[in-house]
């Protein structure tokens, strides 16, 4: 079993799918800490603390992958927090890879993973990165997909119809 094999079992399991997360930041070469909390706490990842707020135990989580040397800081806020979060490239590739593997979320950049990708019945979340017209070329259906991470090549608004039980949009 390699390193980050390894690494990654040692994540307790309420870690794990905030770590997996990662994977959806393919071409972001920093993430905003806050952002990436919020998708956390969408997607109901943190555990309830009793006398912390869901953001408090988020920050907690950050630390704890900061430690495990599983993300690095790229940019300190104010009062000691991390403003942005980097991911080393092997890690990505783990996190890609293992998300895949256990159908926690799929990842598609470029034109030629939008046109050939068919909607497995196992995945909830579905990332895309890709210019906003092959997006729109592609005809992509996927209604069963509950989270969509769409980062458009350049911004835009999409036509949300084919997503129809998607509960939030990263754009």
């Amino acid at each position: 079993m390699d390193v980050l094999e390894l690494s990654y079992k040692h994540l307790s399991d309420y870690m794990k799918p905030c770590f997996l997360y990662f994977g959806a930041f393919l071409e972001v070469r920093e993430i905003l800490t806050w952002k990436l909390i919020s998708l956390w706490i969408a997607e109901g990842f943190l555990q309830k603390a009793e006398y912390r707020s869901l953001e408090e135990v988020a920050e907690a989580y950050m630390k704890d992958l900061i430690n495990r040397s599983l993300v690095m800081v790229a940019k300190k806020g104010s009062l000691s927090g991390v403003k942005t979060c980097s991911i080393h490239d092997l890690l990505l590739e783990f996190c890609v890879a293992k998300a895949k593997e256990e159908y926690f979320l799929q990842v598609l950049h470029g034109p030629e993973e939008l046109f050939t990708f068919n909607e497995p019945g196992n995945f909830n979340r579905l990332c895309i990165h890709s210019k906003v017209k092959d997006f729109q070329m592609s005809r992509l259906f996927c209604p069963r997909i509950s989270c969509l991470l769409f980062f458009a090549h350049p911004r835009c608004a999409i036509f949300l119809s084919f997503f129809e039980f998607a509960n939030f949009l990263e754009c």
